[in-house]
């Protein structure tokens, strides 16, 4: 059984004990649960440290109850003075105080648990399949799964309608929030095969009409000789001041025609352009002098092919692992000598010990 199931089967006990406490005129904001009690079998295939767990996240991250629990008591206690032998020790009762938050977290909890494909607008729909697209890149690199988003990060935090929808079709296996944020933990298989299916269930958008928008984009920038001549500067995720000999311009993601047009913001090339400044220009898979691996190795072939068809440099070219990554260098590329005027391509040639190295000076936030 998954903690996602043992924490709900926790849930429907506190609401189930305390509705009797309601209907028998009872305070209902104080309640006692008994993990091995015949008439409230909860526990289940749990142990008693798992319950314990789930009580104390329920505890601190909903911050809707607050757990006590009963000590052992046995042996020779005193009432009035006078000697009373307690003939039981159960440290197993749990008493749960439930805040004045309870009931609307319960019923919106309830509402939530609802949340289905068949139950959102395309609208909705569509924007769920956008955040899974934005996640996609910082996926491939994260071992762990878990990604944390920033309010003012490049990826936006998506509202609790999707967020609900991936933890009730369980592509996201859990969601914290932190200090100007979220956390989340992604089950990385049912991901594949749920934003599969979201395809399905959308139109196709028209790849050709995205190119062409993009590609009518008006340069601002002044004429530049050479990569190594300009230097992009990130403010955050979405600004830059783009510096070019003498001159400095303020520009952002739109106007250098990296909006992901079905959303209106940063595509997956601005991410990528983003992270790349983080990592002073370079990215690799293998142990490089300027870089950490992030995928294993023994994942990867590489081979000599170049970037594009008729690229007079052979740039990145991995094989596998590498068809969303690679894909996405080359649209990067395309749109940075669009943007600037240049043939070359704006990336050194690939090296299987220093991956690849963008040729413009790139500064993170």
């Amino acid at each position: 059984m998954r903690e996602k199931e043992k924490r709900e089967i926790i849930i429907q006990a506190i609401a189930s004990e305390r509705e009797k406490l309601e209907k028998g005129q009872f305070p209902a904001d104080s309640i006692t649960l008994c993990p091995f009690d015949k008439n409230q079998s909860v526990l289940q295939k749990m142990t008693i440290d798992e319950f314990r767990q789930i009580l104390n996240k329920l505890e601190s991250e909903e911050h809707v109850l607050a757990i006590r629990q009963v000590l052992p008591l046995e042996g020779i206690q005193t009432i009035d003075e006078e000697p009373y032998e307690v003939p039981w020790s159960r440290p197993d009762i749990f008493f749960i105080d439930l805040t004045e938050d309870f009931v609307p977290w319960y019923k919106a909890h309830q509402k939530n648990k609802n949340i289905t494909l068949s139950t959102l607008s395309k609208k909705t729909l569509k924007s769920t399949l956008t955040f899974l697209e934005e996640i996609e890149d910082p996926l491939a690199v994260n071992k762990s799964h878990a990604l944390t988003l920033k309010t003012a990060g490049a990826i936006p935090i998506p509202d609790d309608t999707i967020i609900n929808l991936l933890l009730n079709t369980d592509v996201l296996l859990g969601c914290t929030h932190v200090t100007d944020g979220i956390k989340i933990k992604v089950d990385i298989d049912r991901y594949g095969t749920f934003k599969q299916d979201l395809k399905e269930q959308l139109p196709q958008q028209n790849e050709t009409q995205v190119s062409s928008q993009r590609a009518n984009i008006t340069s601002p920038f002044p004429p530049v000789k050479q990569w190594e001549d300009i230097a992009i500067q990130f403010k955050n995720g979405q600004d830059v001041i783009v510096k070019i000999g003498n001159s400095s311009i303020r520009s952002d993601f739109k106007q250098m025609g990296f909006e992901d047009l079905r959303t209106r913001r940063p595509d997956t090339q601005w991410i990528l352009l983003q992270n790349l400044s983080q990592s002073q220009g370079n990215k690799s898979w293998q142990n490089g002098p300027q870089s950490k691996p992030k995928v294993s190795a023994a994942k990867l072939t590489y081979d000599d092919l170049p970037d594009e068809e008729g690229a007079s440099d052979p740039g990145f070219s991995i094989v596998k692992a590498a068809n969303s990554e690679r894909k996405h260098k080359q649209l990067l590329a395309k749109q940075l000598k669009l943007l600037f005027g240049l043939k070359q391509d704006p990336f050194w040639p690939y090296t299987k010990d220093g991956g690849y190295q963008i040729r413009i000076h790139l500064t993170p936030f």
